[in-house]
């Protein structure tokens, strides 16, 4: 598994699709919106763009998204994860929203740690850190 992150709208689906063509010589990737939602859909995902929104629903749906994303790698363990990076800015007031953050937080670290390979992106400028 490869993990990108970085703040929103900073170029994470372009470089993911970079990656992608220069590991697999030039093949489209299959891209899943984390918003759909679909299990299937995502262990067949060879890009799953915006996890964190896939986290949120698992959380409004009171599943449990660390034993979620486990399933998940078992079942792709070559995807390559794009997450926006949570923790900067104002801490929300709604618990929701701090358990949703804070819980993209942990997994996203979870998932830097499992990584082979792992991504900060800045201004469309992918710094590898792992």
């Amino acid at each position: 598994m490869i993990l990108i992150t970085g703040g929103a709208f900073q170029g994470k689906l372009e470089a993911a699709k970079a990656l992608f063509s220069e590991k697999r010589n030039g093949k489209e990737p299959l891209i899943i919106e984390g918003s759909q939602n679909v299990p299937e859909q995502l262990q067949k995902a060879d890009i799953i763009h915006q996890f964190h929104l896939w986290i949120h629903s698992l959380l409004k749906e009171e599943k449990d998204p660390y034993r979620m994303t486990e399933e998940l790698l078992r079942a792709n363990p070559h995807v390559i994860i794009i997450c926006n990076q949570m923790g900067c800015g104002i801490v929300p007031l709604d618990p929701f929203d701090r358990k949703y953050r804070e819980t993209v937080g942990r997994i996203g670290c979870w998932l830097a740690q499992e990584a082979q390979e792992a991504y900060l992106l800045h201004c469309g400028i992918a710094r590898r850190l792992k």
